[in-house]
């Protein structure tokens, strides 16, 4: 039987006989050496490593985008319905938003209010986050006008 070895360095490399492949991994990552069957001949031996997940890569980069109010959902978790809204930017891309309980929602003079505040065609302001899954979390909505 043949076998190949890889090695995957503390650097962060996955090493297969010519091939060489960037592999991301936590900092206290040892070196782990993996026995593939079939091809080369040679020992294994093998150590525990954790692959980075793409959510602790970097942290999330809030950003901004202004609009217009398209939709809104008021959530009832006892339904199993979000609370959600849509808005529509300057350049036409309607982009949604999930909103969780405790997100500050402010007018326009700074006036602390709710979602159910926030109506089709109001202008808005809304800082938010894009989580790995692609879904848009908001962190602050500011009704502008």
């Amino acid at each position: 039987m043949k076998k190949v070895l890889a090695v995957i360095t503390t650097s962060g490399f996955l090493v297969t006989g010519l091939l060489i492949t960037p592999y991301l991994f936590a900092a206290d990552t040892t070196q782990t050496i993996v026995d593939i069957p079939g091809t080369v001949s040679g020992g294994t031996t093998t150590t525990s490593a954790t692959p980075v997940s793409n959510s602790t890569l970097a942290p999330a980069i809030t950003k901004t985008l202004s609009g217009t109010v398209d939709s809104v959902t008021i959530g009832d978790a006892t339904k199993g319905i979000k609370s959600e809204f849509v808005v529509v930017d300057d350049n036409g891309q309607t982009i949604s938003f999930v909103v969780k309980n405790g997100t500050p929602v402010t007018d326009k003079y700074g006036k602390t209010v709710t979602l159910s505040d926030v109506q089709k065609y109001s202008k808005v302001a809304v800082e938010y986050t894009t989580k790995v899954s692609g879904t848009n979390k908001a962190q602050s909505i500011k009704l502008v006008e």
